[in-house]
């Protein structure tokens, strides 16, 4: 057991198992949890709940739900045509909300941030020649917004 006040990434190292995680917060016989094709998670709001209580849950989404508008602005605010735009928000939205709120907290930040990072590159190297190259079949010469 933990110190009252400790959080629980404080007390011990994080797993990236979903299923040593459940066992581990729920207090279940890691034999009975751990067998061989079966996973179990609690999730990134059962997570909150037992590293920051009641109300300091709600804080915790909040960041979260403020980290993925800024994703989604930052990407709604490049220069790029509309569509494309909406396309990646998209990818995005699925990429994090797929798996629905049993994903860990590590995996949605991770999955989050490794998002972020390729399409930032995507968008700033590989996009900009895809899209004149696609002008330039269609016969425009439309050139790259800024």
């Amino acid at each position: 057991m933990r110190a009252r006040g400790q959080t629980r990434s404080t007390s011990r190292a994080k797993s990236l198992s979903d299923t040593e995680t459940y066992a581990r917060l729920t207090g279940a016989d890691p034999a009975e949890v751990l067998r061989g094709s079966t996973s179990i998670s609690v999730g990134y709001m059962g997570e909150n709940y037992v590293d920051l209580g009641f109300p300091g849950m709600l804080l915790g989404i909040a960041a979260l739900g403020v980290m993925i508008a800024g994703v989604i602005r930052y990407f709604m605010r490049s220069p790029l045509p509309w569509m494309v735009r909406q396309g990646i928000v998209l990818a995005f939205i699925y990429n994090i909300s797929g798996t629905g709120v049993e994903m860990s907290l590590p995996k949605l930040f991770g999955s989050t941030i490794m998002f972020f990072l390729v399409y930032i590159l995507l968008v700033k190297f590989a996009l900009p020649i895809g899209l004149k190259w696609l002008y330039a079949r269609a016969g425009g010469d439309r050139t790259q917004p800024t």
